[in-house]
């Protein structure tokens, strides 16, 4: 697992990844949904570096963004507010 965070002049970042089962990770995509859902906040996991409560308005900017490049495929989904 790699994990980074990074603290500076009014700028936190928290950044970890891990490699996990297909069932793993769309567990983990379900419950960060449904905890937004419920309650409007998103937990960072502690499994990718130190658990963290986050707070959402009720409006938010979504990008999902999928790129292929010679062997690498990625997805991402981005939330912004």
């Amino acid at each position: 697992m790699k994990y980074k965070s990074r603290y500076r002049r009014g700028m936190m970042e928290l950044k970890g990844r891990l490699t996990m089962k297909r069932e793993d990770a769309g567990r983990l995509l379900k419950e960060l949904g449904e905890e937004l859902l419920r309650t409007g906040r998103l937990t960072y996991p502690a499994e990718f570096g130190e658990a963290r409560s986050i707070s959402t308005p009720e409006s938010l900017y979504v990008e999902i963004e999928y790129k292929e490049k010679r062997d690498k495929k990625k997805f991402e989904i981005e939330l912004e507010w």
